[in-house]
């Protein structure tokens, strides 16, 4: 579980969150909402430890956490995968190759097919990255998620650019990949809302609902 307290969250010279407080729990889907300014990834930021000038108290599993910059990125590392719109890859380099780059072992190439299988680019494993489109990009993101299985998943608007076939397709790459973990989501269609266990509303500064 991972629990925030006292947060804080200003940019822009304008105060979005002020002692602001919520949960997010094992095994659930917590989506963050709110319209636009009011924090949703900056506080999406703060939960990955990449926020240097926004504060809060911060809890895992039940302990306090106050870490070092290093120690930050060692725990990011091990714990999470923070999924975006806008995935980095090696443009000119296939989409096999892009995955394998990650896999050190001698089975590379099975497991490779293996998770490029469960994200749903199978067929496109040969393809040049800078030919594909941003669902196919995104479901590259979810394969190298796979790989990692971090207990905790950040999705920040992941499906929010993309047409309703492509963001069919990363639903249910994700259905797979989300199972039994900790997973936050800030949300821009209403179809993600609808398949949470918890909503999390920013307004006025606060945790409004």
């Amino acid at each position: 579980m991972i629990e925030l307290k006292h947060i804080d969250i200003g940019f822009a010279q304008k105060q979005c969150i002020t002692d602001g407080s919520f949960c997010a729990r094992d095994g659930q889907i917590t989506v963050i909402c709110g319209e636009s300014g009011t924090g949703k990834s900056a506080l999406l930021n703060l939960i990955a430890m990449l926020d240097q000038k926004n504060t809060c108290e911060y809890m895992y599993q039940g302990k306090l956490l106050k870490l070092s910059a290093s120690e930050k990125e060692r725990f990011r590392n091990q714990h999470m995968s923070y999924i975006t719109q806008h995935a980095l890859l090696f443009a000119h380099n296939t989409v096999l190759d892009n995955l394998k780059f990650y896999l050190r072992d001698d089975d590379a190439d099975n497991r490779a097919e293996e998770l490029l299988q469960m994200a749903g680019l199978i067929e496109e494993r040969k393809k040049c990255v800078r030919l594909l489109s941003g669902g196919e990009r995104q479901r590259i993101s979810i394969a190298r998620a796979f790989l990692k299985d971090a207990p905790i998943i950040l999705l920040d608007e992941a499906t929010a650019s993309l047409d309703v076939e492509n963001e069919t397709l990363i639903q249910a790459a994700l259905s797979r990949l989300i199972q039994h973990k900790t997973v936050l989501v800030i949300a821009h269609r209403m179809r993600t809302v609808s398949g949470a266990d918890k909503v999390v509303v920013l307004a006025d500064g606060v945790v409004a609902e």
